[in-house]
């Protein structure tokens, strides 16, 4: 039957066995653990470059969006600079044209008043011959 030999053998290469099993299976569990430890650092680290260029690709359109947002403010107040200069600019010429229709109204006038004061010195020496 069995001998305790036997036993003894059968024992201690039931342990080496089941030792050797141990030692495989951590080994391997560390190793696993290791490729996800590896794979997790590397999915952050993509993950943190995306981050990155969405960020500068964010900021590079926000300028953007700033920068024709800008442009479009300029032009709008150069519209109106252009438009208040033509009003100053017509209201100028209007200014102008007034100014020579009262110098020809004053100069009517002073004419009117001159001839006025002619007549009345003529009036007053046909008066004064038909006395």
């Amino acid at each position: 039957m069995f001998s305790t030999i036997n036993i003894v053998e059968g024992a201690i290469g039931l342990a080496l066995g089941a030792g050797t099993a141990f030692l495989l299976l951590w080994w391997h569990g560390k190793r696993v653990v290791s490729q996800q430890t590896h794979q997790a650092e590397n999915i952050l680290s993509s993950a943190r470059r995306e981050a990155e260029d969405i960020t500068s690709k964010a900021r590079l359109v926000a300028n953007e969006d700033a920068l024709k947002l800008r442009l479009e403010t300029e032009a709008s107040f150069n519209s109106l600079r252009n438009e208040q200069a033509e009003r100053e600019r017509r209201l100028t010429e209007r200014e102008a044209l007034i100014n020579v229709q009262l110098e020809r109204l004053m100069r009517a006038e002073k004419s009117l008043d001159e001839r006025e004061e002619s007549l009345k010195k003529q009036i007053s020496v046909l008066d004064g011959q038909q006395k």
